[in-house]
Formats: C-alpha cells, sequence, structure tokens
C-alpha cells in the first residue's frame, strides 16, 4: 500500500463473525455480540480491539462479508482446481473474490492457514 497508494486492501469475514466489516461501516470499532461458532474458526470474532482499529483502519479500504456456502465452495474450487487445501479462514478472500463482491479486475487473494482436520475438510467440501 505504501509502495501503490490505489491498491486497495480489503478484509474478508465470515457473516457469522463480522466486527470488521461492523466497524468498517461505523468509522469506529463495534461488536459483534452475535457471533457464532462455525468451520471459519480462525477470523472475526465478537469485537475489533480499539488498538488494532486504530492500526487496520488507515491501511485498508474496506470489508466484504462472505457466507459460509461461499467460503465452503471457495474451499471446494481450491483443492479441486489448485490442490490448495484451506483452513475456512484462509478461504474468505477466495470466497470474497468468487462472489462478485469484490469488484472485477486483478485481485490478490492471500490463502493461509491449513490447520483443520481433514475428515472434517472433506466433510465440508463433499459435492
Amino acid at each position: 500500500k505504501a509502495m501503490q497508494p490505489d491498491v486497495k486492501v480489503v478484509g474478508a469475514e465470515p457473516e457469522t463473525a463480522a466486527p470488521f466489516a461492523r466497524s468498517w461501516a461505523a468509522n469506529a470499532p463495534r461488536e459483534f455480540p452475535e457471533r457464532q461458532t462455525t468451520f471459519v474458526d480462525g477470523a472475526g470474532g465478537s469485537s475489533i480491539i480499539p488498538r488494532m482499529w486504530e492500526r487496520m483502519r488507515p491501511v485498508t479500504d474496506g470489508a466484504i462479508v462472505v457466507t459460509l456456502d461461499e467460503t465452503r465452495r471457495a474451499m471446494q474450487l481450491m483443492a479441486e482446481k489448485a490442490r490448495v487445501i484451506s483452513e475456512g479462514a484462509g478461504a474468505l478472500p477466495v470466497a470474497a473474490a468468487l462472489s462478485g463482491k469484490a469488484g472485477d479486475g486483478p485481485m490478490v487473494a492471500v490463502v493461509s492457514g491449513g490447520n483443520l482436520d481433514m475428515r472434517k475438510f472433506c466433510e465440508l467440501i463433499a459435492i
């Protein structure tokens, strides 16, 4: 972002734990008390820590909320087409891109996290 200020940096969260999106909309840290525990357990939460908000706000350009089904489909696509095994949180940026919510044009999705049980993964992506 410092080298290419026109590059957009957008966060992706699951619909069940999206405090960043709520904070972004309010332009201030907000809580997400309706948080639900799901297979996307490495992202989101019930709130944004004010100090974290202060660091994130200047270097981000928005937040995208994706459904659990969109996340599941992203996990499935990455496994089938790219042979990438990702946990739910790691699939959020791909889910955002595939959903169309991230716009169009060139995108980079940072996919990280493989901390999941393979049996659970297979259940999640089963057709």
